[in-house]
């Protein structure tokens, strides 16, 4: 319940699944201690994670986080004008 009541203190968002394969596995162990947080729901919705099953010289197998999001992007062209000032 520690965890729970943090990541509510502090608006964050667990982005693991129930039905994830484990995280770690070491001599026949099997565990799920890796955790993926985000801050703020406008990334958890959007979000693919995957856990990778291959070799990473390590315990813990990597974990890959895809957010689904859309960047607009915003230009404009700026001009100094005589007097210095900046217009848009």
């Amino acid at each position: 319940m520690q965890v729970e009541d943090f990541l509510l203190g502090h608006q964050l968002f667990l982005l693991n699944e129930t039905k994830s394969p484990p995280t770690f596995e070491h001599r026949g162990t099997k565990g799920w201690p890796d955790l993926s947080i985000t801050k703020g729901d406008e990334l958890a919705t959007p979000c693919n994670r995957k856990v990778i099953d291959e070799y990473s010289r390590s315990d813990h197998k990597y974990i890959k986080t895809d957010f689904m999001i859309n960047q607009t992007e915003n230009n404009y062209l700026r001009f100094k004008s005589a007097n210095g000032v900046t217009i848009r």
